[in-house]
C-alpha cells in the first residue's frame, strides 16, 4: 500500500510513511483499524505508537520467534530478497 527506499531505518520516516498510508486509505473511503508488524524498534517506537493512538489504529505485533505468524508476508519477503532485482547493485538511492 505504501513504500519508501531510504539509506537506513528511522522511526520518523517510518511513522510518516504509515501516517500517509492511513491518510490515503481514508481518502479512498477505507478505514485502517490495525497495523500488523514485526517487533522492530522502528515499528514499536513511542513515536509510531503515539501516531497510531491518535488515529485510533491498533498496533498488532507478531509473536517473537514464530515465523508462521504471518506466513504470506514472510514468503513475500523471501521472494523479494532472492529475486534478481534484489541482487543487483544500484548506483544510488534514486536508481534503487
Amino acid at each position: 500500500v505504501g513504500w519508501t527506499v531510504q539509506h537506513r531505518q528511522e522511526k520518523t520516516i517510518a511513522t510518516r510513511l504509515i501516517e500517509q498510508v492511513i491518510a490515503d486509505q481514508e481518502l479512498n473511503g477505507h478505514s485502517v483499524e490495525v497495523v500488523h508488524t514485526d517487533n522492530g524498534k522502528v515499528m514499536t517506537s513511542h513515536m509510531m505508537k503515539d501516531m497510531l493512538d491518535e488515529r485510533g489504529v491498533q498496533l498488532s505485533l507478531i509473536r517473537p520467534n514464530v515465523s508462521n505468524d504471518n506466513p504470506f508476508e514472510e514468503s513475500s519477503h523471501r521472494t523479494i530478497k532472492h529475486h534478481r532485482y534484489a541482487l543487483e547493485t544500484y548506483d544510488d538511492i534514486q536508481h534503487a
